[in-house]
């Protein structure tokens, strides 16, 4: 009986840093590559790759995704990734 008690009083002690640790959030550094790509070069990948024309592929600056025929494919950080892979 003491033994449960000491495990809850135990318990309740160390659940607020608990909680405490699990609000950080960690922040990625901003990969420098995907910016020095050009839009319309990863557009031209990307079409050559899907055997389209550049053309119908969209870019929404907001969201950073490459679309077709108004859905989301890849993100501008993937792309540029596979990219600069392919250039290798």
């Amino acid at each position: 009986m003491i033994k449960t008690i000491q495990r809850a009083v135990l318990g309740i002690a160390i659940l607020p840093v608990m909680l405490s640790c699990a609000k950080q959030t960690l922040e990625l550094p901003v990969d420098e590559t995907t910016k020095k790509v050009e839009i319309s070069v990863l557009r031209v990948y990307m079409a050559k790759l899907i055997d389209v024309k550049p053309e119908e592929i969209e870019y929404n600056e907001k969201t950073e995704q490459f679309s077709l025929l108004g859905v989301d494919q890849i993100s501008r950080q993937k792309l540029t990734t596979f990219y600069e892979k392919s250039i290798k």
